[in-house]
């Protein structure tokens, strides 16, 4: 492959002309949609529960080896587990 040219184009294409459709996902798709709650169900007991998870990464911590540090955190009303 003598006298073989590569052309770069660094121009960017106008995407302004495409139409972009508008959706309405809460009638289009679904309709109007209720949770039904079934007629034999109890009543909920006791005090609400809040769950909370806190999750974090370090992805080079060890400079020597390149090993990667996650710590995650679930907590129970305010209780580490």
């Amino acid at each position: 492959m003598r006298h073989a040219t590569i052309h770069f184009h660094t121009k960017l294409p106008d995407y302004s002309r495409i139409p972009v459709p508008e959706y309405d996902w809460e009638t289009s798709l679904y309709g109007i949609v209720t949770d039904e709650i079934p007629k034999d169900c109890t009543a909920p007991l006791g005090n609400e529960v809040v769950l909370t998870s806190f999750v974090d990464a370090n992805l080079y911590h060890y400079l020597t080896s390149g090993r990667a540090v996650t710590g995650i955190l679930h907590m129970v009303n305010q209780t580490p587990i």
